[in-house]
């Protein structure tokens, strides 16, 4: 789902994040009087990178500090 998220959108940020926690069902904490979905886990293996690595693109991937693929 990441790829297809990257692909659609061109980066990988908190919004997309949240429709794969929505997708997959991940956990939800109270971050002051909002409940929200606890994404940043998920940065470290669904990335870029990782997805480059996973399927074997030759296109090097990256994030700009916007957190924009790039």
């Amino acid at each position: 789902m990441g790829k297809q998220l990257l692909e659609r959108d061109g980066q990988l940020r908190k919004e997309q994040y949240y429709e794969i926690c929505a997708r997959f069902g991940v956990n939800k904490v109270m971050n002051g009087n909002k409940l929200e979905y606890l994404w940043w886990g998920l940065k470290d293996f669904v990335n870029p990178d990782m997805i480059a690595a996973l399927y074997k693109s030759n296109e090097p991937r990256g994030c700009n500090s916007s957190g924009e693929a790039i």
